[in-house]
């Protein structure tokens, strides 16, 4: 299937999972070196919170 025929929540989600799997790989592979494996991040559970940033 080409680019163009996909629907936009088609190309969302395969954005999305080819930015996961590359800060996966990235994160694991800066992290390899310490020892130490880090997850990828789960987009869907983080929520943006401005408390604690007072000014």
């Amino acid at each position: 299937m080409r680019w163009e025929d996909r629907t936009d929540r088609q190309k969302v989600a395969l954005l999305k999972f080819a930015l996961d799997k590359l800060l996966s790989e990235f994160f694991n592979h800066e992290h390899s070196k310490q020892g130490s494996v880090l997850t990828s991040p789960d987009w869907d559970s983080l929520e943006y919170s401005d408390e604690g940033t007072e000014e």
